[in-house]
């Protein structure tokens, strides 16, 4: 046993196996999600996957204990710089970077490795992506949020406790105009009051990883969620309420989904691996891919031919290797967006990850009676070998202009 281990092990009030062996996620790296990661490291939690697509920035330095003044002036993402930090702080843990959006770049293979996961977000919306991911996964979620003096703590166990079926209409309306704390703290700023500080953090975050260690404890039989703690500093008073129970028609309420974890698939295999592992070992009649998010159709008048694209990777610098006018606005011809994919089309040489679908993401296929997902095995391994820090690989962010446009003009 290292000295990290031996160190921080006699440290816990918790079970130290326990915590050595668990894998914990924290989606979001700001104030709150400092508090908590720096928590799980100091109790000697195993390893941490950290998911925040931000890059640090001087005003986060005021309320955020992973940061470091030389992290803003080098614009570090998020999950660099706390990963950094945390290592300083023990040794003995592993940390996975996702230095993205966890809508779309945290692979649900990935995911459903995970033991609790902590949502540290500044948005409904994000808190919505998670809720139901971690339905799809199986797993258990502590949700916490801050502003001014106070804060909020909610456990949520899927089949027991949801937090979409809580969202009010008003709620909803904040979603669809994609309000978050960086708003509401400017409004908080414009009219003289602080909208956040460093203590309510620390506070909130404690009581968020306690009520998370608790689910950890606890057999999966026994896990509850759905009562709400609330913390008001300003006038030092706390309550406890139950929330709402689940509703029958709510959209997050999906089971654990992933059939199989392919070894032989990662975001590196072609459509035609894909289906001929669905053939061969699934034995699968006309496998089709279902995929999650649109994929677009992008006629190229200079080649002559159109290229796949998913919708949340086009921005200025792909519409550049494209050969189109980053400057312009980009819309997708009516019609111009893929859906399915079967195992007949003319795609079957495009990899994964050129269709959207992200290192230790799932899919799900088509040929039976209810779909099969296959999670990618394959990235796992990968994950698993890791000893220290590693970040997530993303092609579309690795890639220079260069090679992206070098495997766009071929595929």
């Amino acid at each position: 046993m290292s000295r990290g281990v031996d160190l921080f092990a006699r440290e816990s009030g918790w079970k130290v196996e326990t915590l050595q062996s668990a894998t914990i996620l924290v989606a979001g790296v700001g104030a709150l999600g400092n508090e908590v990661l720096k928590n799980l490291a100091l109790l000697g939690v195993g390893r941490l996957i950290l998911v925040d697509f931000d890059h640090v920035e001087h005003h986060n330095l005021s309320r955020s204990v992973l940061f470091r003044e030389s992290s803003a002036h080098h614009q570090l993402l998020k999950v660099e710089a706390a990963a950094e930090a945390l290592i300083n702080l023990n040794p003995s843990i592993d940390v996975v970077m996702i230095p993205g959006d966890l809508a779309t770049d945290l692979g649900l293979a990935i995911l459903s490795e995970v033991d609790l996961a902590f949502g540290c977000l500044d948005n409904r919306l994000a808190r919505l992506y998670l809720n139901r991911l971690c339905w799809k996964a199986g797993i258990p979620w502590v949700d916490a949020g801050i502003l001014q003096l106070g804060g909020q703590v909610c456990s949520y166990v899927p089949g027991d406790s949801c937090y979409e079926c809580q969202l009010s209409s008003s709620e909803w309306s904040d979603i669809r105009a994609r309000m978050g704390c960086a708003d509401v703290a400017r409004q908080y700023i414009n009219s003289g009051r602080m909208p956040t500080t460093p203590i309510a953090a620390s506070i909130i975050g404690g009581i968020q990883v306690q009520e998370g260690l608790k689910l950890l404890h606890e057999s999966a039989a026994n896990r509850r969620g759905g009562v709400m703690f609330s913390y008001e500093g300003a006038t030092l008073q706390a309550g406890q309420y139950q929330r709402l129970g689940l509703k029958s028609d709510c959209l997050a309420h999906y089971d654990k989904i992933i059939t199989v974890q392919a070894e032989t698939i990662s975001h590196q295999s072609t459509l035609a691996e894909v289906f001929t592992y669905c053939s061969n070992v699934l034995g699968l009649v006309n496998p089709k891919l279902r995929l999650g998010h649109d994929v677009w159709k992008i006629q190229l008048k200079s080649k002559g031919r159109a290229v796949l694209v998913p919708k949340h990777r086009i921005d200025g610098r792909l519409l550049k290797c494209l050969g189109m006018d980053a400057n312009l606005p980009f819309v997708a011809e009516r019609g111009a967006w893929v859906h399915e994919i079967d195992s007949g089309s003319d795609w079957l040489g495009l990899r994964l990850w050129q269709l959207g679908i992200s290192f230790g993401g799932a899919l799900e296929i088509l040929g039976t009676d209810r779909p099969v997902w296959i999670g990618l095995g394959q990235d796992l391994l990968q994950l698993c070998a890791v000893d220290g820090v590693f970040k997530v690989p993303d092609p579309w962010r690795d890639f220079s202009e260069a090679e992206l446009q070098d495997v766009l003009e071929r595929s």
